[in-house]
């Protein structure tokens, strides 16, 4: 929109650039595209959100019984952490 239109009219388009450039600011284009643009980056966002909140988010209910049987789980003895010894002791 702010590239100047050289030439002579006789060789070149520059008049007809020079009046599409006063119908594109006229009638606005360049706000409504950045408005459709702006839809488009917050509708994929948001799909995107329902994505992650489906996958990470726990329901009330299981959030709330897992929150129980941890803290009943703490009075349970548990067993002590066994030892893994390594499959490949050395490299060479």
């Amino acid at each position: 929109m702010r590239w100047p239109c050289y030439g002579d009219p006789a060789y070149t388009f520059c008049d007809v650039e020079r009046a599409l450039q006063r119908e594109v600011r006229a009638r606005n284009y360049r706000g409504k595209q950045q408005v459709v643009v702006a839809e488009a980056i917050r509708a994929f966002e948001m799909a995107t959100l329902e994505k992650l909140e489906a996958k990470y988010r726990q329901p009330r209910s299981e959030s709330l019984s897992s929150e129980q049987s941890a803290r009943t789980g703490a009075s349970i003895r548990q067993s002590p952490p066994v030892a893994i010894e390594p499959a490949q002791g050395t490299l060479f």
